[in-house]
């Protein structure tokens, strides 16, 4: 990942002068590292950010005395050991007389990974990143470097960049794809925040396109029991062995599934246990889920497509959290256990 401004520096903080023609021009620069946090308010020289409560920027402004042959362009990068792993949006000013402009502008730092053809791949980790800003001044051509000017933040702690990871969904399992810090295990609560959708989201996006422990399929025979076990529900479903870090992030018991059709609900209580008992299924991670009769739709649910909302614990505290999740298919029977396969 490079930029056009980094190509000609060492992105050694101060300045460097390539041609000494550039100081007859008189360019001045003056910036302030600050950062927005999700409220608004605003920190000065930050020490450390929270990967998407929080966005680091400069607050920078660049000028001249004499601006007769140069042009000028400004970046923000982000450094990681010395390697440029973010860039930001570059702007460009020409000059042309006396007098630049010296208004202030919010350069903002990018995130890791960011770049402007999109985000490059690999596996990013929390720690130390350095925000800098590069102004870089060129003749009027853009052919000639005349000088880099390098402003850094320092060191500022980065938190929350794993987050940024491709998340592997594991076979067989919903998907996130918004949480809010809203929901109940009351009845009117859990029917409320399966109203939850993505325009009501309250800013909680931790977990967003993360694995749900919860299968993208369920049978009827899992949720209603088979063979003498008609009706009695719960009946767990697999999950599989690498759904436990699904279940650690949203697992936390008491937890609601409920299941939409139109202006129909199905409200199941949700359990999970790792086991390696069940006699037709192989060791792992299950969910029982068993329905909710006073809560919700009387009736069994039929097969087919439906909207899925995870009502859990423990999103926030004592806060209570409505995980959206890519829709839930229904089908007959246990099509799973072929001898129990429904018709």
């Amino acid at each position: 990942m490079t930029s056009h401004a980094a190509s000609t520096s060492r992105l050694e903080e101060g300045v460097t002068v390539h041609d000494e023609s550039v100081l007859s021009a008189g360019v001045v620069v003056s910036a302030a590292s600050r950062m927005q946090i999700d409220d608004g308010s605003v920190v000065d020289n930050p020490e450390s950010v929270w990967v998407g409560y929080e966005a680091p920027y400069f607050e920078a402004a660049v000028g001249w005395q004499d601006g007769d042959g140069i042009t000028t362009t400004t970046v923000p990068l982000l450094l990681r050991s010395g390697e440029v792993v973010g860039v930001g949006v570059a702007e460009g000013s020409a000059g042309g007389g006396a007098g630049g402009d010296v208004e202030a502008t919010q350069f903002w730092t990018p995130l890791p990974r960011d770049c402007p053809e999109g985000t490059e791949p690999g596996f990013l980790l929390d720690g130390h990143y350095q925000p800098v800003l590069v102004i870089q001044v060129w003749s009027a051509s853009l052919q000639d470097a005349l000088a880099t000017i390098v402003v850094s933040a320092g060191d500022v702690e980065y938190t929350g960049a794993q987050g940024l990871n491709p998340v592997e969904i594991p076979e067989g399992l919903a998907s996130v794809e918004v949480v809010t810090l809203v929901g109940g295990f009351a009845c009117d609560a859990t029917l409320d925040a399966a109203e939850v959708t993505a325009g009501d989201n309250l800013g909680d996006v931790a977990g967003v396109g993360a694995a749900a422990p919860i299968p993208d399929q369920i049978e009827t025979g899992r949720l209603y029991g088979y063979g003498d076990d008609a009706l009695v529900g719960g009946y767990p479903a697999p999950l599989g062995p690498d759904a436990g870090p699904a279940v650690e992030e949203f697992g936390g018991e008491p937890a609601r599934l409920v299941l939409s059709a139109g202006e129909d609900r199905w409200v199941f209580d949700a359990t999970w246990s790792e086991r390696d008992d069940l006699p037709y299924d192989d060791a792992g991670w299950f969910v029982a889920l068993s329905q909710v009769w006073d809560c919700g739709s009387p009736d069994l649910i039929e097969p087919g497509d439906y909207e899925a909302r995870l009502i859990y614990s423990g999103a926030d505290g004592d806060e209570v959290g409505t995980a959206t999740l890519t829709d839930v298919t229904v089908v007959s029977g246990v099509p799973s256990i072929p001898e129990l396969a429904g018709e």
